[in-house]
């Protein structure tokens, strides 16, 4: 059966679509979205229908249309409301738009400098409505027909902005005029819908508007309700428009298409499962904010310690050949193929735990899936694998899923050929996604990932971006001695560390956007240093935002209770891939506080730890239940280079010297250990001073 999502802004408009389903039932998403739901008889097929109203604003409609889209997974989902006519309609007219400009998208200088984006709706529905606006056999789909005044139906291009339109504002008229000539209708919901929509690449989309008033015309003046009249006739074109749609879910779909179809799947945060339980969920590009890279020569010999405040300056690269902005490596190491080793067929990302990687691998499927001609892009985390073979997967999971995706019971021998051809033309992407979090069957997981490229004649032809955390990467024998490298680079404060909170609450309810201006401004104060610098890593910054969210525009009343949060959260967010009991934190969590304050207490370099040093306290990485080696997995220490006199010893950090500061705080229990009990006048004898 096929099925389509109306979403409506207005009462009047959600009762108009209403009328013309049966079979009307309730359903409630766990978020709580309310839908109707109910069937739509063409002839001999039906399609089901699902019907929500929701809040009058882009950036809300943005966030329900992702919900409506993950929940209901339809073929075809449509706006349909009012809009304020600019020129060239009358009211009662409808509108599909052609495309929509996001009026409100510019640069604030002396004066606003607009910078448009453009959303379109999907080709094959566009190409529908274009036809049957030709015709009036919607007319006969009217409730009420006295109601109609001869409308136009006209595919033109809208503008879009973040406010509700009244019917007369000369400034805006203006501006709309000038810079967006040829829209023939302004309202305050497609572009946010639209740019939502497109994200999910295996659904259609399209805006249906009536023309409700005019900019220039004052409503007082009109006694015609032209509000009912365009809601009336978007309604029934709507349904006209979905009645000759056809659907056809047998159809057969090129390679190509079945990347785009699977990769919508994967394009959502690492950090969603954590922030899910408040209702808070992101697809990627949301909130993204482009990091740059670094092409590193080497590991990093160091020689120097730093202060907290500047803690992120451990995991700078000291040995690099060039930085790219993010644009930059797309386009000269992905689309011309500038890198010294594989000439862009073999690319590993790689950096410390919640440095974006995944989220840089989201991005550059799409970027590709969307730029490079014919390009089939395949998401594969490894940890799926589960021991099997890469190759193997490939056909009997991956393979197997598009052709249920689009309705086969399995891939017939004909896609699999055709499968086969697109690999050996070189057109397939693989994007690998966790190496680190791969079960290998002998060695590391970077020695069994060499060892299927090697025997896997397809995989030989295709091209592979993966990424990996460092402590892997750099752990000593690395058998993808032939792949590229490129580190993630943190964020900059305050520039992009401010985007991403703009970004971050910007897709919550609007009385949220005040909350995130808020944070920025706390972030900014004098003595804050310390956590500027934590949260230039995007998960810890991920952290702060959720955790300023949760306390409604406050943190925990002491730096210790904002520590413990973000040490808790950390560990959920890591329980999907190396899950831990109670007990385990526990031990780990005592363990990593006697290193933290050993190392502050006797290591020339506080806050870089020889790995000699550390087994003193964690045991050998490589020892059965081994701390030390459970704690490279969860990334609480991570290497960041050698030491600067002996090559041969790795050297540790904590995933931020703040965190190190913390675990070793959690161990003094007695004001003792800074300053001596009996102390009175003089130093007492024997006794070590830490405050002076």
């Amino acid at each position: 059966m096929p099925r389509a999502v109306i979403l409506t802004a207005h009462f009047i408009d959600y009762q108009a679509v209403c009328c013309h389903l049966s079979n009307c039932k309730e359903e409630t998403h766990p978020q709580g979205t309310v839908y109707e739901l109910g069937n739509f008889s063409v002839g001999e097929q039906i399609w089901e229908i699902a019907i929500a109203e929701i809040d009058n604003k882009n950036t809300s409609l943005a966030l329900e249309t992702e919900r409506a889209i993950n929940h209901f997974q339809p073929d075809v989902i449509i706006l349909v409301g009012t809009a304020i006519g600019i020129k060239d309609v009358q009211a009662g007219d409808i509108v599909v738009a052609r495309k929509i400009y996001g009026y409100e998208s510019g640069k604030a200088e002396n004066e606003f400098l607009p910078r448009p984006e453009v959303q379109e709706p999907s080709y094959p529905l566009k190409e529908r409505a274009k036809s049957e606006g030709r015709k009036s056999d919607w007319l006969n789909r009217l409730s009420n027909k006295t109601l109609n005044i001869c409308p136009n139906i006209l595919l033109a291009p809208i503008a879009s902005g973040d406010k509700e339109v009244v019917d007369k504002q000369a400034t805006l008229v203006e501006f709309l005029r000038t810079n967006y000539g040829d829209a023939v209708a302004v309202e305050n919901l497609a572009f946010g819908f639209l740019r939502a929509a497109h994200a999910n690449h295996n659904v259609l989309a399209l805006t249906v508007h009536g023309i409700s008033g005019l900019l220039d015309i004052n409503a007082e003046n009109i006694q015609i309700d032209y509000q009912n009249i365009a809601v009336q006739n978007a309604t029934a074109f709507t349904f006209e428009v979905i009645a000759k749609y056809k659907i056809d879910h047998t159809i057969k779909i090129t390679c190509h298409d079945f990347g785009q179809s699977m990769l919508s799947d994967q394009l959502r945060l690492t950090s969603n499962p954590l922030t899910s339980v408040e209702g808070i969920s992101y697809r990627t590009e949301q909130v993204y904010v482009p990091l740059g890279l670094v092409e590193r020569k080497k590991q990093a010999r160091r020689r120097e310690d730093v202060a907290p405040e500047e803690g992120s300056e451990l995991y700078r690269e000291t040995e690099i050949i060039q930085t790219f902005e993010h644009q930059q490596f797309l386009e000269r190491v992905l689309q011309q193929r500038q890198s010294p080793k594989s000439q862009g067929r073999r690319i590993a990302i790689i950096g410390e735990p919640g440095a974006a990687k995944t989220t840089l691998l989201q991005q550059i499927a799409r970027w590709v899936s969307e730029e490079i001609p014919d390009a089939v892009v395949i998401w594969v985390s490894l940890a799926d694998l589960q021991r099997r073979e890469l190759e193997a997967y490939l056909f009997e999971v991956w393979l197997q899923a598009v052709a249920r995706k689009v309705g086969q019971a399995e891939a017939s021998n004909q896609i699999k050929n055709d499968f086969v051809a697109q690999f050996n033309q070189g057109l397939v992407w693989l994007l690998l996604d966790g190496v680190d979090e791969m079960q290998a069957t002998v060695g590391n997981p970077l020695a069994e990932i060499n060892r299927q490229l090697r025997t896997g004649t397809l995989l030989q032809q295709a091209r592979i971006v993966l990424s990996c955390r460092l402590n892997l990467w750099d752990c000593g024998s690395n058998a993808l001695d032939s792949f590229d490298n490129y580190r993630t680079l943190d964020f900059s404060y305050p520039q992009q560390v401010e985007q991403f909170i703009g970004n971050w609450f910007t897709f919550l309810p609007s009385s949220e956007i005040q909350t995130g201006q808020r944070l920025c401004e706390a972030l900014a104060e004098p003595g804050k240093e310390r956590i500027r610098d934590l949260v230039k890593n995007p998960l810890r910054l991920t952290l702060l935002c959720f955790n300023w969210y949760l306390g409604e525009g406050k943190l925990p009343e002491t730096k210790a209770g904002l520590y413990e949060q973000f040490v808790a959260d950390f560990y959920e967010w890591k329980k999907g891939q190396f899950a831990t009991t109670g007990e385990q934190r526990k031990r780990l969590n005592a363990a990593l506080g006697e290193l933290a304050r050993a190392a502050i207490d006797k290591e020339e370099m506080r806050f870089r730890i020889r790995q000699e040093f550390v087994s003193e306290y964690l045991g050998e990485p490589d020892a059965a239940d081994s701390l030390f080696g459970l704690a490279l997995r969860l990334g609480w220490l991570n290497k960041v280079g050698v030491d600067g006199e002996n090559p041969r010893e790795a050297v540790y950090a904590f995933f931020h010297p703040t965190f190190q500061e913390y675990f070793a705080a959690k161990t003094i229990e007695d004001w003792d250990y800074f300053i001596p009990r009996t102390h009175e006048s003089r130093p007492v004898a024997g006794k070590k001073y830490r405050i002076l």
